[in-house]
């Protein structure tokens, strides 16, 4: 066996073992956390007829449909049960390593960039995080290694721009930040392959055409619709630690922040895989030089898709009424963004010291995993109550008591869990001067009519209400306000986590 039949089979033996690294982090804890409000959200959408999933996604303003469709036919035929909804996003992952792999066969860089950037994508914190939630990120990182893949091949050869069109087109109809991947592409072609700049245009004008016509038909529900500050006014504008922290999102390995009360990284880890990357980049653009630049050689298309992109975002949050950054949103530049990474540690960029990088990655890949294993994530959430909640009370008798709530989460949550009870229990979301609801971010869909607003609890028959709180106290509502109605609040169930208690009370 010749020494180059030798490097070829370690390789591939090396990438199946990260193939399989792939597939764990992924796997484990699939279903340990609940569902929560936006994965329910994708769930009802999906459990609806075409006729009434369009209109119902169209009112929330933010979204095209094509996620939301595909999730529809995957519930059609394998059910809606927590692990048949998470089994969507851990599948179209799977895609994204097939993805990955075509990108860097593309990119001619390899076995060391090649393992190096699969590695990378393995262990990507913010890709395992999405790969088990069931929202529209896991296709949209798929999707955009695809396009990567497609825009490599056109831009070097200039072959492919049917297909392009097409995922490029799916990439839009998934999430509208498509369009500035596209933008971005038209971009750096004009740069420097001026002379492919009429397929490249005609192909990104086809690519938006379906959802310009999406766009018409969503603009006829906006005036029976909230503003969509509604839906994005609680989006920070990007300022220092939040261009920081999205770039952490990006790298970081293993680690991903579920939620408000995490960290936003780990920087034991994050800090030094963020440095090596940023040394990799600077030794490629070194090694292209001025020569690579001027011709468009190497990394420097792809790092001007990515970069040039991450400006649109930037600069579109500081100007727009609404801040429209988020890392999540973001993730439709991961295909050049990898591209990058991968050449950066490739081979071609460290010539003889190219063990150098690969086991710089590699072991803090390693020490990442192990400090995951065993720093096991807190999977108990509070909205996590209200689906307890729900089943707690199916068990019990209706007797057609009403059950009240303070916060949209907490009603849509309900509901969603004792929708398909045989006996149906009213649902009512309390809006008045003097309850507020936790958290203002969250919102009923709108169209729903599955739970009933009202200003004050009727009192004069037995009910139910469900509300968070630190701690029992009668002086804060809405307790207070179910003393003042001569109401003995007997507590049946309380659900802890985080320090946070959901409380559910019956009166009566």
């Amino acid at each position: 066996m010749g020494m180059s039949s030798e490097k070829n089979l370690w390789s591939a033996g090396v990438l199946v073992l990260i193939g399989l690294l792939f597939l764990w982090l992924r796997w484990e804890g699939l279903v340990d956390h609940c569902l929560w409000f936006d994965e329910i959200y994708s769930a009802h959408a999906a459990s609806m007829p075409l006729r009434e999933m369009m209109p119902f996604i169209a009112r929330d303003l933010v979204h095209p449909p094509f996620f939301y469709v595909l999730l529809g036919g995957w519930v059609s035929v394998f059910g809606d049960s927590q692990l048949a909804l998470r089994y969507f996003p851990f599948v179209v992952s799977l895609l994204s390593l097939a993805a990955a792999f075509l990108l860097m066969r593309q990119l001619r860089i390899g076995s060391t960039g090649m393992v190096a950037g699969i590695l990378f994508i393995a262990v990507n914190g913010l890709l395992i995080k999405y790969s088990q939630e069931v929202r529209m990120y896991s296709l949209v990182v798929t999707l955009s290694l695809f396009s990567a893949f497609l825009f490599e091949r056109f831009f070097r050869m200039g072959k492919g721009i049917v297909a392009l069109t097409v995922i490029n087109g799916l990439l839009v109809a998934t999430h509208y930040f498509g369009f500035i991947l596209i933008v971005s592409q038209i971009a750096v072609v004009l740069v420097w392959q001026r002379i492919k700049i009429r397929p490249i245009v005609l192909a990104g004008g086809i690519s938006m055409m379906p959802v310009a016509v999406w766009i018409g038909y969503v603009l006829s529900f906006s005036r029976e619709s909230e503003a969509l500050g509604q839906n994005i006014g609680w989006i920070p504008a990007p300022g220092l630690f939040t261009v920081l922290n999205s770039i952490f999102d990006f790298t970081e390995p293993v680690y991903f922040d579920a939620g408000t009360s995490d960290l936003p990284t780990n920087p034991i880890f994050s800090i030094p895989m963020l440095l090596l990357l940023i040394v990799a980049v600077a030794f490629a653009v070194r090694e292209g030089g001025v020569k690579a630049i001027r011709s468009g050689e190497g990394l420097f298309p792809h790092f001007a898709v990515a970069t040039f992109g991450f400006l649109i975002v930037l600069v579109l949050s500081l100007i727009l009424p609404y801040s429209i950054w988020g890392s999540r949103h973001l993730l439709v530049l991961f295909g050049p963004f990898l591209a990058v990474i991968a050449i950066a540690l490739s081979s071609s960029t460290w010539n003889h010291l190219k063990a150098i990088p690969l086991a710089s990655i590699s072991s803090i890949a390693l020490m990442a995993v192990v400090f995951g294993v065993l720093q096991p994530r807190e999977t108990r959430h509070i909205w996590c109550a209200w689906e307890k909640f729900a089943v707690f009370l199916k068990e019990r008798p209706n007797l057609n008591e009403p059950i009240y709530f303070v916060d949209d989460l907490a009603a849509y949550h309900f509901w969603y869990f004792s929708r398909r009870s045989q006996e149906e229990r009213p649902i009512l979301l309390l809006r008045n001067g003097k309850i507020r609801p936790a958290d203002d971010d969250y919102f009923l869909p709108r169209g729903f009519q599955g739970v009933t607003r009202t200003d004050r609890i009727d009192a004069s028959r037995p009910f139910l209400i469900g509300f968070v709180a630190e701690k029992w106290d009668e002086d804060q509502y809405p307790l207070k306000e179910l003393r003042s109605s001569a109401c003995n609040p007997e507590t049946i169930e309380i659900f802890e986590a985080n320090q946070t208690k959901a409380f559910l009370v019956r009166c009566g």
